[in-house]
Formats: C-alpha cells, sequence, structure tokens
C-alpha cells in the first residue's frame, strides 16, 4: 500500500466487516443510519425512494425515502446529504423517474438530494459509500438501489424478490465493507470533496460525538487494523487522473505471481513475467 501510488490513504480501522448480499447490507444500513446524529452522507451510482428496506422482518413496510425523511424530523440536527450520478438517459427506462423530484417531495427539506454530472462525456459516477458521523462507513458494490436485495440462498421464485415497480427480479449477488474509525472519516472528507466539487457548497465535518452507530449484532472479521482506500478518477476540468485501483491490482498481481514462480521452480524449471 503506497500512499499517491497504489492507494489513496492509509489508515486505522478499528474494525472492519464483510456485508455478504442485500439482506444483511440493507439492515446495517438501517441500523446505522438510526444512530447517526450529526451527518449522514450517501454516494451512489443509483438510488430508489421506493426501496423496501425491511421486506422479510414482520413488521409495517420501510421504505428508504419515508426512512430518511423521519430521521430529518425527528433529528433537526442532522444533516442528510445524498449525491448520485447524474446520469445519462441511456439508463432512464430503469430508474426511479427524476429521483430528486422523488427525494423533494418526499423529504419536506429535511434531505438534501443533488445530482452529479462532474465527469467526461461518456464516463460515470460509480462510488458506493454512505458515511455516518464520519465514524462508520459501508462501501463496495452495493447502492440504495432497486434489484439490489437478496438473501444469500438466491433462491428461484423467492417473492420477497419484488422491485418498487412490483417485478420480480432475478437472485442478485454482491458484498460490501462496513468500517469503523479513522478510515471512515476519511470517507467522509471524500463524500464532502465530491459535494463541493458538484454543488460548489462546502459542508462542514461534523464535530466529535459519542454514537456508536456499528450494528450490534454484527461481528467483525478485523479488529485494529491498517486500511488502504484506492481511487479510480478520470482527467477531468484540469484535474490529473487518478489510477491507484489499477496499479494496486498490478502491484499485487505482479508480487503474487513471482512468489508462485519461485516456489514451483523448487521442482521444475520456471520462468517467466506477469506484467
Amino acid at each position: 500500500m503506497q500512499p499517491g501510488r497504489t492507494v489513496w490513504r492509509v489508515s486505522h480501522a478499528e474494525r472492519l466487516a464483510i456485508l455478504v448480499d442485500g439482506r444483511v447490507f440493507f439492515d446495517a444500513f438501517v441500523q446505522a443510519a438510526r444512530q447517526a446524529q450529526q451527518s449522514l452522507y450517501i454516494l451512489s451510482w443509483d438510488i430508489d425512494s421506493k426501496l423496501h428496506l425491511n421486506r422479510d422482518r414482520d413488521e409495517p413496510p420501510l421504505y428508504l425515502g419515508e426512512f430518511l425523511s423521519k430521521l430529518g424530523r425527528n433529528r433537526p440536527q442532522l444533516q442528510i446529504n445524498i449525491l448520485n450520478w447524474d446520469f445519462a438517459m441511456i439508463y432512464a427506462m430503469e430508474r426511479e423517474f427524476l429521483p430528486m423530484f422523488q427525494f423533494g417531495w418526499r423529504t419536506d427539506d429535511s434531505v438534501h438530494f443533488a445530482m452529479d454530472g462532474k465527469h467526461p462525456l461518456g464516463a460515470s459516477h460509480h462510488q458506493k459509500v454512505v458515511v455516518v458521523d464520519d465514524k462508520l462507513a459501508l462501501l463496495g458494490g452495493f447502492d440504495l438501489a432497486r434489484n439490489r436485495w437478496d438473501t444469500t440462498k438466491h433462491a428461484p421464485g423467492d417473492p420477497r424478490r419484488i422491485n418498487s415497480k412490483r417485478q420480480s427480479y432475478v437472485p442478485f449477488h454482491d458484498v460490501q465493507a462496513m468500517v469503523q474509525g479513522p478510515s471512515a472519516s476519511c470517507l467522509g472528507e471524500l463524500f464532502r470533496w465530491r459535494w463541493q466539487r458538484s454543488q460548489g457548497e462546502e459542508l462542514a465535518p461534523p464535530e466529535v460525538c459519542d454514537s456508536d452507530p456499528w450494528p450490534k449484532w454484527i461481528e467483525p472479521d478485523f479488529k485494529n487494523i491498517q486500511m488502504g482506500l484506492a481511487r479510480t478518477l478520470p482527467a477531468y476540468n484540469g484535474e490529473p487522473e487518478v489510477r491507484e485501483i489499477e496499479e494496486f491490482h498490478l502491484e499485487a498481481t505482479t508480487s503474487t505471481c513471482f512468489s508462485l514462480i519461485i516456489w514451483n521452480s523448487r521442482t521444475t524449471s520456471a520462468t517467466g513475467r506477469c506484467r
């Protein structure tokens, strides 16, 4: 992990858990968001205000837009900001119609929703991150969008696998990381940079508070580790491109390949290059 080359930052993670599939991710998001005291940030490639978050629980349905609106009304000090990719029209039929309008009328100005189109022609914003009070962050393959919820069984014909249009969809698999500690603060900084860059508004970081947004039912897979955060950013409006993810994979692949070649050479003659 080389800051400025293979990673953006190396920072401390007090706890880190790998969340497998949408059921676990959505439950973790709801419980963490309910503990938010000062700030709740959502970076998304896609988002759906009608997303059903708790579809397998014996309780009243919980939909994303209404959930965030209630959080904002009950905690006036809570700053909720959503930054969604200003998607190309080619995706319009696959997404919620006019999401800015949908979140606007559902949230009574308690949620600040914006679209981000600051990228080269043909590109997209694909960062999927949730940050709570700069203390806890969820990042990975999931965004809060339709056709994402599923269990680890991925059972064919599961009647709960219905989207906001009341359409069934095929099984969906992905993973998300949940991290607590200074690494989450770095991701809060990333969100504030994206917001200022696209909206021209500087968000103040949250003050230190005593909340613990980590869901109690999730056991961490790692504790007190150093964590690398890597990005990909295109050259845009005078900003240089960033290829940390590519460099990280090239470096890791090269190191792994040469290690395998050395190990194999104990019994056979082996030569080769990995890049």
